[in-house]
């Protein structure tokens, strides 16, 4: 967190960078048909009538984009698809754009029109700074280089601090909160017609105007302590680590089987050891609480960890805050690419030599089968002629 403050200041005094050139971008879910809104009614009230939202499980991504001080541009919104539907964005604000993609959510292809749209829609003075989450999705060579090349610095925020980092994330309940109330006013005035795919950004837009007003979009910059910079805008509680309210009873080992279940010296002094041993670790999670007060230590006792768990996925965010368009940062993304690029060929190459390999597969037994039957020909030709030379014989 130290690191990611020191070098946002940095950047700020670097560039003399202002409000309205500090941005902020982010990525949230929703459910098209949006969620059901409490129902008031007289109480006592024993039939209370509502008309169900839709059981649809399609999904739509958007990307809102915020400036510190308090503007946005159109949204970006990424449907489920691979076929462009222009009549998507009827009724959306003006100048907003789409995108498809296989799973609904942001891939290096769009994030390059992304970074295109977002060129265009910003004032003309530059540079800016767009500050994101370091996921692998926003780390592409060409998106790199079209930044570098017109005044954007990306900036990658540390991961797992988003939730309190990004501005742009903090609306993000009262947006949907304003968007399941414009599904339920929808459903109202269209006599209990569902929201659609088609009118998804038509019903969306109502509730993103009413959530990304100055006010707030200001208040969220100054609460993540991105403008004005302040460190002590984040608390320490906030940086504590989660804690287990619920561990489930350590299952006792099984005392040795002895005759007629009698208890030996032998079993007592295995028991003694197990106890002995779990007082030394609870002696040692006491000296060692971490961020953790000694009380929520004894209140929420720790789990111990599976010794045999499963290997850890490859990271697929950058460990510490990062400026993408440094040239290190452009140099280790050149790289990337031609890794990925590289694994690509690879995985084109071993695909081939599968195929070739199968095809000679199946033509070496193509070729037995043929020699096979050749050679079967050529006996029963054989044959045939050694009757025929015996029925010549015969004949004389």
């Amino acid at each position: 967190m130290k690191d990611h403050f020191e070098k946002l200041a940095t950047t700020v005094q670097t560039h003399s960078l202002t409000p309205d050139r500090i941005w902020n971008m982010d990525e949230t879910g929703f459910q098209i048909t949006g969620r059901l809104q409490k129902v008031l009614a007289r109480r006592g009230s024993r039939n209370v009538h509502k008309i169900q939202a839709g059981d649809s499980q399609q999904h739509v991504t958007l990307v809102p984009t915020i400036s510190a001080g308090g503007t946005y541009i159109p949204p970006m919104f990424i449907f489920k698809g691979v076929r462009v539907i222009p009549t998507l964005l009827q009724g959306a604000l003006a100048g907003s754009v789409m995108a498809f993609t296989e799973t609904g959510y942001m891939r290096e292809n769009v994030f390059r029109q992304y970074v295109e749209h977002f060129a265009r829609s910003i004032p003309s003075v530059r540079p800016v700074l767009l500050m994101m989450d370091g996921h692998a999705s926003h780390i592409d060579g060409d998106s790199v280089k079209f930044c570098h090349a017109n005044g954007i610095i990306l900036f990658a925020l540390p991961p797992n601090t988003t939730h309190i980092l990004q501005p742009a994330e903090i609306p993000f309940r009262k947006l949907k909160s304003e968007f399941d109330k414009a599904c339920d006013h929808y459903r109202q005035i269209n006599n209990g017609a569902q929201v659609t795919k088609e009118t998804f950004a038509q019903v969306l837009s109502k509730a993103y105007l009413e959530t990304y007003i100055p006010s707030a979009i200001i208040k969220a910059f100054a609460k993540t302590g991105t403008w004005p910079v302040n460190p002590e805008a984040i608390s320490t509680d906030r940086l504590a680590p989660s804690l287990r309210t619920q561990q489930s009873a350590p299952t006792p080992a099984p005392a040795p089987a002895h005759k007629n279940n009698v208890r030996t010296r032998q079993s007592e002094i295995y028991q003694l050891r197990k106890e002995l041993q779990a007082l030394k670790e609870e002696n040692a999670r006491l000296k060692h609480p971490g961020t953790t007060s000694l009380a929520t230590i004894l209140r929420y006792p720790f789990q111990s960890k599976d010794i045999n768990t499963q290997p850890k996925k490859k990271r697929r965010t950058f460990p510490f805050a990062r400026i993408l368009t440094e040239d290190e940062a452009i140099a280790a993304a050149k790289k990337l690419e031609e890794e990925k690029e590289q694994k690509m060929e690879d995985q084109r190459r071993r695909k081939e030599e599968r195929a070739q390999k199968n095809i000679d597969k199946k033509a070496g037994k193509a070729q037995k089968t043929f020699d096979k039957m050749t050679k079967g020909q050529v006996k029963r030709g054989r044959k045939r002629k050694l009757v025929l030379d015996e029925e010549k014989e015969n004949n004389n």
